[in-house]
């Protein structure tokens, strides 16, 4: 077996420098919520103040109407005087984050008809940082650069501290964004253990992919590169324990047997083909969309039970959106690509995603008393529709407003 002098993608990029004076403000949302200028945090009050801190930084750049502020943060139990209560939490925050933009600068937390926006550079905030590498990760991947891929995906994971906005559990469209940038971590893990792979670091991938894997089972994707890793070490046992604990995974679960390519990477090792590898970057799709928390992924396949047997189709399905708030600017791609990394959330293989296919599929043929098949041929085939959902990703530019703009109320 080869040396692999890499144990881990993280340790790859240099450790973060001390932050100079005059330091920019540092916005992180990777992990427990701070604002850091000049060396030292923020005080950010009280937690329904860090919650609206949290819920303008989920749509940066982004006009957030007053009356949807006060539903977000006291659900159905708004105090009396919810827009006088809301002002004074503003005035409060604009104070904290008021020596990051200086004495004679206007706040970055601004009042614009009909709510409030925080004007702030996406590079200032750690989850934008983020999805940017990530996006960017993976577009070397596809052009075939695995090395440079797995220093951007490393710097990406490097910058992930804990679970997003976990504090704010209370707050249904905190919860849907931590969720959705858990999607994209585990994306840029599988994205990373790839890389790596194909640069022959096989160690490493096992050793980092056993415990992501036992938690994610039905990242099939995942659990592929995972099988391959072990492989490629000898460890075809244990390979196949890991397709076995998928398997039983997704049929107790959604009811659907495990996706063509993993099928095929379970092939491989059994009958041990030298060079054995899991899916590739060329198994999903090559530009991603954002997805809402639970929906959006491309499907691989259709599964249906047939005399006991389940069959499916292996062509990829193309991406659907998931419902979204009003839209995100277009600059926002062409400025770093950051909210877009959150695509396809479990890649090709998303079970829940084919066991909702092959429920509407099997409505489909009911209905039109035929085999199954959406078209002669096998064309057309249904597609996965994303269902309602709050979908708040980090956005890289403002939206410019012809309406007037004030520090007040």
């Amino acid at each position: 077996m080869p040396p692999f002098p890499i144990r881990n993608p993280a340790p790859t990029n240099p450790a973060p420098a001390a932050e100079p004076d005059n330091a920019p403000l540092l916005l992180s949302v990777l992990g427990p919520l701070s604002a850091r200028h000049d060396g030292r945090d923020l005080p950010l009050g009280p937690p329904r103040r860090r919650a609206l801190l949290a819920l303008l930084l989920i749509r940066p750049g982004r006009v957030v109407p007053t009356e949807l502020l006060i539903e977000e943060l006291w659900g159905e139990e708004p105090p009396r005087q919810a827009v006088a209560t809301l002002q004074s939490h503003v005035s409060h925050l604009r104070r904290a984050l008021q020596p990051a933009s200086g004495p004679d600068r206007p706040s970055m937390l601004r009042h614009r008809a009909p709510g409030y926006v925080l004007e702030l550079p996406p590079e200032q905030i750690d989850g934008c940082r983020f999805e940017r590498l990530v996006a960017e990760g993976r577009r070397l991947l596809e052009r075939r650069d695995p090395l440079a891929a797995r220093d951007r995906l490393g710097a990406a994971l490097a910058l992930w501290r804990g679970s997003p906005y976990a504090e704010f559990d209370g707050h249904p469209p905190l919860c849907d964004e931590s969720s959705r940038l858990e999607h994209v971590r585990l994306a840029a893990v599988e994205a990373s253990a790839e890389a790596r792979l194909a640069l022959g670091a096989a160690q490493e991938v096992a050793a980092d992919l056993d415990r992501e894997a036992r938690r994610h089972p039905a990242r099939e994707r995942l659990v592929g590169h995972l099988m391959t890793a072990l492989s490629r070490l000898g460890r075809q046992a244990e390979a196949l324990e890991a397709y076995e604990r998928t398997r039983v995974h997704l049929d107790e679960e959604f009811g659907v047997g495990t996706a063509a390519e993993l099928r095929r990477v379970r092939t491989a090792i059994l009958r041990q083909e030298p060079g054995t590898c899991g899916p590739t970057a060329g198994s999903h799709t090559a530009r991603p969309e954002p997805a809402g928390p639970a929906l959006g992924a491309p499907v691989i396949g259709v599964a249906k039970a047939d005399d006991g047997e389940r069959t499916r189709r292996a062509e990829a399905r193309p991406p659907v959106r998931a419902a979204q708030e009003p839209a995100r600017p277009a600059a926002a791609e062409a400025s770093g690509g950051a909210g877009t990394a959150g695509a396809e959330p479990g890649g090709p293989f998303t079970a829940a995603a084919r066991c909702h296919e092959a429920r509407r599929h099997g409505a489909r043929s009911a209905e039109g008393g035929g085999t199954g098949s959406a078209a002669a041929g096998g064309a057309g085939a249904p597609r996965v529709t994303a269902g309602p959902g709050h979908t708040c990703g980090p956005v890289t530019t403002a939206v410019h407003s012809t309406s007037s703009m004030s520090d007040s109320p």
